[in-house]
C-alpha cells in the first residue's frame, strides 16, 4: 500500500491513477471501432450466410480481443506507478485474454470443419450406395 507525506501527495497519486485509468478507457476506443467492422479470412467463410455472420461476429471478438492484450502488454511494460497487486492483475488479465483468443480461434474453425465433415460423409455414404448397386447387380 503506498504511503504519503501530505495530503498533496495523496491527490497527485490519485491525480495520476484517474489519468491512467482515462487513457486505457481511451484506448479501448479503436478496438471497438474496429471490432465493428471485423473481417473473416476468406478460407473459413463456408458460403452458408448464418455461418459466416456467426464467423464475423467471432472474428470481431478475437481482434477485440487482441487489441485488449496490447493494452495490458503495453500498461504492463510501463507501469511505473503500480503496486505488485495491479502488475500481478495485469499479467493475469493477459493470460486470460491469450487464452480467450486461442479459444475463439479454434471456434471460427469449427462451422468449416462441421461442412466439410458432412460434405465428406454425403460422398462416402455415395460411395457405400454405389458399392451396394453394384453388388446387387
Amino acid at each position: 500500500m503506498a504511503s504519503f507525506d501530505t495530503i498533496d501527495d495523496y491527490n497527485d497519486w490519485q491525480k495520476l491513477k484517474d489519468k491512467r485509468k482515462r487513457d486505457r478507457v481511451e484506448r479501448k476506443r479503436p478496438v471497438l471501432e474496429e471490432a465493428a467492422q471485423a473481417a473473416v479470412h476468406s478460407s473459413r467463410l463456408t458460403g452458408d450466410k448464418m455461418w459466416d455472420v456467426f464467423l464475423q461476429q467471432v472474428q470481431a471478438k478475437i481482434d477485440a480481443t487482441q487489441q485488449m492484450i496490447d493494452v495490458v502488454t503495453v500498461d504492463f511494460f510501463t507501469a511505473t506507478t503500480m503496486t505488485s497487486n495491479e502488475l500481478r492483475e495485469c499479467r493475469e488479465a493477459g493470460i486470460k485474454l491469450r487464452a480467450r483468443v486461442l479459444s475463439l480461434t479454434e471456434v471460427i474453425q469449427m462451422p468449416y470443419e462441421i461442412l466439410n465433415a458432412g460434405e465428406d460423409a454425403r460422398g462416402q455414404l455415395g460411395s457405400l450406395d454405389h458399392d451396394a448397386e453394384d453388388a446387387a447387380s
